[in-house]
């Protein structure tokens, strides 16, 4: 079957007033031009000043550890 402009049409027609939202969400990704993804959300971060100079260590974590074995003391949020 193919899908043609007129049934994409009458598809949105159809949608319930509550699902535009998602099915604009969803036909916004099909026609996007940029490949770079859209984050909905944003988060902020308190830490030392120099967190970004000493994240391989921290990274690292205690004598070279694996941080995923680091208790969650370690993790500040």
């Amino acid at each position: 079957m193919r899908a043609t402009h007129e049934e994409l049409l009458q598809l949105a027609e159809a949608v319930p007033d509550d699902q535009v939202p998602a099915a604009t969400a969803l036909l916004r990704q099909l026609v996007r031009k940029s490949g770079r993804r859209t984050f909905h959300s944003a988060g902020i971060v308190s830490a030392e000043p120099d967190l970004a100079e000493r994240a391989k260590e921290i990274a690292a974590g205690p004598s070279g550890t694996n941080p995923a074995n680091m208790p969650s003391t370690h993790i500040r949020w």
